[in-house]
């Protein structure tokens, strides 16, 4: 299996100079509309793959999830255009804390449910929504603890694991892309072995950066690069 993972486009709280200002599930903005055409056009034309890859044929992705928060629904958007595919939400590879916002000493820290399946569906038609996206919106957790963003990136690892093991007895391997966020990706990136929680290792992530990570059917991880982003000009690499 080969695996990319990448970064959501600049969002509204990414520009934020003030964090009290950060809203719970934020848009992008116009530099991140323009990032994830950039990195929609760059892996349409198979540059996330080395040059034998492309030449070798097939589809450069075959499956296409992403996070259930707006940012990574929209960044999805044009991959999923540029390939023919209907993204599919993955809800465990959304951020590190869930849906929350910190009202300070007035209010303290409050979670939300963020978007329903009508919600996203009416924004975005044609993505596949598990049953988990109800009605009542996605998130109920309050704001999530690290050790349980970290226990997700776990699980998520096992899936694809099992995913891999799988497509090789069936005699085939796929390219996955999965749309996600900077802190998540830095708790999968140690789910796969780079680090271990608390040892002051930290995986830095642009927006739109993409991850690469190849797992055979042993469950065995190659990581071939982290943070790419060679598909944006200099003037839009954003934190």
């Amino acid at each position: 299996m080969q695996l990319f993972v990448v970064r959501h486009g600049e969002s509204a709280n990414n520009a934020l100079t003030d964090v009290s200002q950060r809203s719970k599930d934020p848009k992008l903005t116009d530099n991140g509309e323009r990032q994830i055409v950039h990195a929609a056009q760059f892996i349409a034309a198979g540059r996330h793959l080395t040059q034998g890859e492309r030449a070798g044929g097939g589809p450069y992705i075959d499956h296409l999830y992403c996070s259930p928060m707006w940012r990574c629904l929209r960044t999805a958007q044009p991959i999923g255009q540029e390939f023919g595919l209907s993204p599919e939400v993955w809800v465990d590879i959304h951020e590190s804390g869930g849906i929350f916002l910190d009202h300070g000493t007035d209010g303290g820290v409050v979670g939300y449910p963020g978007m329903t399946s009508g919600e996203m569906l009416s924004e975005f038609p044609g993505y596949t929504i598990p049953e988990q996206v109800s009605d009542q919106g996605w998130w109920n957790g309050g704001m999530e603890p690290l050790h349980l963003c970290h226990g997700r990136a776990m699980g998520v690892v096992r899936t694809l694991q099992d995913w891999a093991r799988v497509d090789h007895e069936a005699g085939k391997s796929r390219r996955i892309a999965l749309v996600s966020h900077g802190g998540f990706m830095h708790s999968f990136l140690m789910a796969l072995g780079l680090g271990l929680p608390g040892n002051g290792l930290s995986f830095f992530h642009n927006n739109t950066a993409i991850d690469r990570v190849d797992i055979d059917a042993h469950g065995h991880v190659h990581v071939t690069y982290v943070n790419r982003v060679t598909h944006l000009p200099d003037e839009l690499i954003t934190s």
